[in-house]
C-alpha cells in the first residue's frame, strides 16, 4: 500500500504478522491423505491399557449412530487427542435454541457425518450453561449457538462456524478444517488414526472423494498460488475463494491490492472488493477504505462506508479482547481518534462497552457506562439496555443500580412494545429489593412475547419470574436463555 496514502493513519494497513500465506503444501499427496482420513475397519472400545479411557455418551455404545462424542471435560478429550494424535471437533449448544435442537436431532445423528467426524475427530459436546461451556464463551467470544470449534490435537483453535448446519456443509466443514489442521504450524505430521486411535493395521485407505466442485476449484488455486502465480487476476478471484469457505485471506488481499495503482479509475473497480474484504482494521482493505472514505462515500453511500469501516473496528476489537491485546485494543482507538465522523463519540462508547464486557472487568465497565450515560444524551435503546442487563446481572452497588434504572427506562420510552427491554427492568427492580414490582413487570414482558405470535422465545422471562418467586440470586448467563 506505499502508493495509496498522502498522509496515512499511522497505524493503518496490514500488520508485520500477516503478509506471508499461513502453510505451505508440502505434496499432493498429503492434501489427498487430509480428504481421505482413514475409515475404521476393525477398532477396539478402549484402545490399550496405558491411554486415556474413551467413552462416548451415545445411548447403547451405537457407535454408528451420528456422532460420537466423549464423555468427561475438556482436559480429558484434549489428554485423548494428544494420545491418539487426532484433531478435536467442539460442538457447543445452549438448551432451547431451535437451531440446536434440530442440529441434535436432525445432523448429529446422520449417518454419514458420524462415519466422517468419528474417523477424523475426538469429539466434545458442551453445554454453553456449564461451567466450562462459560469458559469457552468468554475465551473465545461466542455468542450464536450453536457454535462449531475444530482445534488441533493440542487444543489449539483452527477454525470456527456458528449457526445451523445440514449434513452437507458438516462434511465441507470437516474437510476445510483438515486442511487448515494440516497448515498450522501447531498441527504434527498426520498419523492414520481411528476413532479408538490404534494399531494402524486397522486403518484401510480409500480413494479420495473429490465430487465437491468448490473444494476441487479451492485446492487448485492453492496449488497455483504455492507454485508463483500471483497475477491480479488470479489474486482477486482467489482472494473470494478463500472468504467462501471462510479460510484466511488477508496475505492475497493485500498481494492483490499492492499490485493495483491507487488511482480514481482502480478505486471505482475495486470499490466492491474493498468493501468485502475491510473486515478487521490491520488489512489493506481497510486502509483503502479508510483513506479514500468520501470517494467510496460517493460510490456506495456515506451509510455503507461508515457501516463497514465500524464493523470492521467492532470485529477488531472483539478479538482484542478475547486475546487480551492491548496493542491491538489501542490501534483501533487511535483509528477512531483520527476519524472524521459525527458519531465518533457513539462508536467509541460502544467500543469501549465491548471490550470490557467481553472481558468481564465489570468494575472498569461501571465506571465507564456510569460516567457516559449520565452525563451525555446518548439514545441508543440497545446500548441503554445492554448497560442495564449488565449492571442487574454484574453490579452491587445500588446507586449505580438506580442509574441503570433509568438507562432502561429510556430504552422503553423509545420502544415501549419490546419485552426485553421489560425483562432487563424487572431484573433491575429485583436486584433493588422490589420484588412485587418485579413480577408486575415480567409478567409484562410475557405478555408482549406472546402478543409477537410465538416468533419470539420468552424463556429468560419465565426464568426471571421463577428466580424472583423463590427468592434466588440471579445468574450470570440469565440474558442467554
Amino acid at each position: 500500500m506505499k502508493q495509496i496514502y498522502s498522509q496515512p493513519p499511522s497505524n493503518l494497513g496490514r500488520s508485520h504478522t500477516t503478509t506471508t500465506p499461513y502453510c505451505t503444501w508440502i505434496a499432493v499427496g498429503m492434501v489427498m491423505w487430509l480428504l481421505v482420513a482413514p475409515v475404521v475397519a476393525n477398532t477396539t472400545r478402549y484402545g490399550n491399557d496405558n491411554a486415556p479411557c474413551m467413552t462416548t455418551d451415545t445411548e447403547d455404545n451405537n457407535l454408528t449412530e451420528g456422532i460420537n462424542f466423549l464423555t468427561g471435560t475438556w482436559d480429558h478429550t484434549v489428554a485423548v487427542a494428544n494420545h491418539v494424535r487426532m484433531p478435536i471437533f467442539v460442538y457447543l449448544f445452549m438448551p432451547g435454541v431451535p437451531d440446536c435442537k434440530t442440529m441434535q436431532t436432525d445432523v448429529l445423528k446422520n449417518n454419514e457425518v458420524g462415519a466422517l467426524y468419528n474417523t477424523r475427530f475426538i469429539c466434545h459436546k458442551m453445554n454453553i450453561h456449564s461451567a466450562e461451556g462459560m469458559k469457552f464463551k468468554n475465551r473465545y467470544a461466542i455468542d450464536q449457538y450453536p457454535t462449531l470449534l475444530y482445534f488441533t490435537h493440542t487444543g489449539a483453535l483452527i477454525n470456527r462456524a456458528h449457526g445451523h448446519k445440514n449434513a452437507e456443509e458438516m462434511k465441507l466443514l470437516c474437510t476445510q478444517s483438515l486442511i487448515l489442521i494440516n497448515c498450522s504450524a501447531t498441527s504434527a505430521t498426520p498419523m492414520a488414526v481411528s476413532y479408538s486411535g490404534y494399531t494402524p493395521a486397522n486403518i484401510q485407505m480409500v480413494s479420495p472423494p473429490l465430487h465437491d466442485e468448490k473444494m476441487k476449484k479451492l485446492l487448485d488455486y492453492q496449488l497455483l498460488y504455492e507454485n508463483g502465480n500471483v497475477s491480479p487476476a488470479f489474486l482477486y478471484e482467489y482472494a473470494y475463494i478463500l472468504k467462501d469457505f471462510s479460510m484466511p485471506n488477508a496475505y492475497v488481499v493485500n498481494q492483490y491490492l499492492d499490485l493495483v495503482s491507487a488511482d480514481l479509475e482502480a478505486i471505482e473497480k475495486n470499490a466492491q472488493f474493498v468493501l468485502d474484504f475491510a473486515t478487521e482494521v490491520n488489512t489493506d482493505a481497510f486502509a483503502w477504505l479508510f483513506t479514500y472514505q468520501p470517494t467510496y462515500a460517493a460510490l456506495v453511500g456515506e451509510n455503507v462506508v461508515n457501516q463497514t469501516l465500524f464493523k470492521a473496528m467492532r470485529y477488531t476489537i472483539n478479538k482484542a479482547a478475547s486475546l487480551q491485546d492491548k496493542a491491538e485494543y489501542n490501534s483501533v482507538m487511535e483509528i477512531l481518534q483520527q476519524w472524521e465522523n459525527p458519531k465518533s463519540e457513539i462508536y467509541q462508547l460502544e467500543l469501549n462497552e465491548l471490550y470490557y464486557r467481553t472481558q468481564g472487568k465489570w468494575q472498569d465497565y461501571s465506571h465507564l457506562m456510569q460516567g457516559k450515560l449520565s452525563k451525555a444524551p446518548f439514545t441508543q435503546p440497545d446500548l441503554l439496555n445492554r448497560a442495564a442487563q449488565n449492571f442487574a446481572l454484574h453490579i452491587h452497588d445500588k446507586h449505580k443500580l438506580e442509574s441503570a434504572l433509568k438507562w432502561v427506562k429510556a430504552a422503553i420510552r423509545q420502544q415501549p412494545h419490546n419485552y426485553n427491554y421489560y425483562q432487563t427492568y424487572a431484573a433491575l427492580q429485583y436486584r433493588l429489593g422490589n420484588n412485587k414490582k418485579a413480577l408486575v413487570i415480567c409478567s409484562r414482558a410475557v405478555k408482549l412475547a406472546q402478543k409477537s405470535g410465538g416468533s419470539i422465545d420468552y424463556t429468560a422471562a419465565l426464568y426471571l419470574e421463577d428466580l424472583i418467586k423463590s427468592n434466588k440470586q440471579l445468574p450470570t448467563d440469565l440474558f442467554e436463555y
